[in-house]
This record gives structure tokens, C-alpha cells and sequence, in this order.
């Protein structure tokens, strides 16, 4: 193997295996129902927190303070209940929790394998293990099933990232609290037209959205377009390049620095 990461993910899946196939089909099931109640009452909990302006750190607190408190209290049911009914523990039963295991370590690896990655002296480990490959390969597609859902997944460093910032080496994921889906459609900086959003795209561990101009094929993280701007950085496009300033995407750049023209229909500033 060429990484120390491919054992653990074989010992992830093989110990859920193991342990469900043990368990039998109703404890697997009951698992399963857990694990559903404590993700829905925990993005419940995300929703309501952040959409009444409680920030990320309080949407993650409410997420997992309720989604615990769900899977104790279930299990402490199920155990006063005593259930364990015989079908659940014939061969054919065992098998079928056997493979409910398998897709359950399979999202515990989706899970496990980014944030091992997000260590800086793991992530080489990461890069270089074939098994981790698939896992880091749904990073994309969460993010934008997340926005489409309309939860906004939290940028995964600690700092605001800046205009200034935009073309640093070390920046972010993404902006606060964007969702990006929603900026499909947005008027591009460069020649007015609307833009395209084309999906979320993994470079090693640094995830961004890719947007592309229909008029002018200018492409960009949404930071190209009068809408985005105003969301990521918290200002006017126009009123940011007054001083003469121009723009480029600093992760997706185009090698033609732009000043804004026309008017911003986020809030109605113009040039002409």
C-alpha cells in the first residue's frame, strides 16, 4: 500500500462490517434510524441557528449538541425496550446487516478521510492513498447538494477571506456563508451577460466553484460577477475599482484584469 491512510480506511469498513453483521438485521436497522433522526434533528438545529444569524460556531454547536442527544436518547430506548427479535440473527439476516455495515463505513469514510487530509502532516498521506481517492472526490458534490439544500456549509479555516487576499497561496475553501448555487445567472463584471455555474472543483484538498461567463467566457470562483463580489467580500465591485483598481479571479484568473463597468443589480451603483 502506498499510503498508511489505505489500512485505516479497510479497517473503518471492516470493523463496521464486522460489527453489524455481529449485531444482526434489527440492530442494524435501528442504527440506521438513529443515524437518520440524529442528522435530521441536527441540520434542523444548523438551519434555524444560522439563519437567524447565530454564525457558523453556533450552527455547528447546534448541529451536534442535538444530534447526540437524539442518538442517547434512542439508544436508551432501544435498550429499555430489550428488543432483538430471532429473524434479525439468522445467516441471511447477519449478511444483509453485513452489507448495512459496509455503506455505513463507507460514509463514516467520507466523513474521516477529509478531515485526516485537513492535518498538514497527514495530507500527503492522503493525496497518495488510492482508497482515500473517491471519498475526497465527494467533497464537490456535498457542497453543492449542501447549497442546493440551502444549508450553508461553513468555510473550513478560521479568517475571513479578503479581495485582498483573493490571489494569496493560502487562502480558504470558499467565502462565508455563499451559496454559490444561487449565484448561477449573475451578471459578469467584464461584458454584462450572465454567468454559468459548472459545479464545485477539487484541486488536492482546496474545493472552489467554477463559474463561466456566456458572453465573454471570463471564468471565476462567483468573485467575477457584481452579485459575488457583493457576497463574498461585502462591497461593490464598482466602488471597490474607483481608485482605478482592476479585477481578476485569483483562483480561477483569466490574465485580463477587468474595471467593472455598467450598473450593479445588487445595488444599483454604475459606471459608464
Amino acid at each position: 500500500m502506498q499510503s498508511i491512510v489505505d489500512p485505516i480506511i479497510l479497517l473503518i469498513i471492516g470493523g463496521a462490517v464486522f460489527a453489524e453483521a455481529r449485531r444482526g438485521l434489527y440492530l442494524t436497522l435501528a442504527d440506521a434510524v438513529r443515524i437518520a433522526l440524529a442528522l435530521g434533528i441536527g441540520l434542523l438545529g444548523w438551519r434555524i441557528t444560522t439563519s437567524g444569524g447565530g454564525g457558523s460556531v453556533g450552527g455547528i454547536i447546534m448541529f451536534f449538541v442535538p444530534a447526540v442527544v437524539s442518538v442517547l436518547a434512542a439508544t436508551a430506548l432501544l435498550r429499555k425496550m430489550g428488543l432483538d427479535p430471532e429473524w434479525g440473527r439468522t445467516v441471511v439476516a447477519r449478511i444483509a446487516a453485513g452489507t448495512g455495515g459496509f455503506f455505513l463505513g463507507l460514509a463514516i469514510c467520507v466523513v474521516v478521510v477529509p478531515l485526516i487530509g485537513w492535518q498538514p502532516a497527514l495530507r500527503g498521506q492522503v493525496l497518495r492513498s488510492n482508497l482515500a481517492r473517491p471519498f475526497l472526490d465527494c467533497i464537490p458534490r456535498t457542497y453543492e447538494t449542501a447549497d442546493r439544500l440551502g444549508i450553508t456549509v461553513p468555510r473550513l479555516r478560521g479568517r475571513r477571506i479578503t479581495i485582498e487576499q483573493e490571489s494569496g497561496a493560502n487562502i480558504g475553501i470558499f467565502a462565508d456563508r455563499v451559496n454559490f448555487t444561487r449565484l448561477d445567472g449573475s451578471v459578469c463584471i467584464e461584458c454584462g451577460e450572465p454567468v454559468r455555474f459548472q459545479g464545485y472543483v477539487r484541486r488536492g484538498f482546496t474545493v472552489s466553484p467554477r463559474f463561466l461567463c456566456t458572453g465573454c467566457t471570463r471564468t471565476s470562483d462567483g468573485c467575477q460577477t457584481f452579485e459575488g463580489f457583493h457576497q463574498m467580500y461585502g462591497l461593490c465591485a464598482i466602488e471597490y475599482t474607483r481608485s482605478g483598481r482592476q479585477l481578476d479571479c485569483g483562483i480561477r484568473p483569466n490574465n485580463r484584469p477587468v474595471v467593472p463597468v455598467g450598473e450593479c443589480p445588487a445595488c444599483g451603483l454604475a459606471r459608464r
